[in-house]
């Protein structure tokens, strides 16, 4: 369940970051190729480069720390709990969260392995976080 709702999380992510994107690739794309480029589609363009990937951490971030659940996990019936199973974790626990995200992908996905194993992987370890099953009300 956590994957799906990892993927769906990616899906919408990568929408809104395609959005942002899709202006400055177009511009590239389209102009005539000459030595000469000016200044601001350089400086916009690497703007959009440090823009898209605090996107995705900002989309996170929120949706841990403040509503306790991402739309993907949310539309799978999970939350974001603290080891004390108070949700939501809060911005910090959500930017713990983040952070192990990002160094779980590195070993080539090592951090995430854990998963399926312990029910938890290093970025919840870091964040002292757990994902769980929402109860029915």
């Amino acid at each position: 369940m956590r994957l799906i709702a990892f993927l769906l999380d990616g899906c919408l992510v990568l929408v809104g970051q395609t959005l942002l994107m899709t202006p400055i690739a177009y511009y590239w794309w389209s102009r005539e190729v000459s030595g000469a480029v000016p200044f601001v589609p350089i400086l916009l363009s690497l703007l959009v480069a440090v823009l898209a990937p605090l996107l995705a951490a900002f989309y996170y971030v929120y949706y841990w720390g403040v509503r306790g659940s991402t739309p993907g996990k949310r539309a799978l019936g999970l939350v974001v709990v603290d080891e004390c199973g108070s949700s939501p974790v809060g911005i910090g626990a959500a930017l713990l969260r983040v952070v192990g995200y990002v160094l779980s992908a590195l070993p080539l996905g090592l951090g995430f392995v854990l998963v399926p194993v312990t029910g938890r992987g290093l970025h919840d370890r870091m964040a002292g976080t757990m994902v769980v099953q929402r109860e029915r009300v």
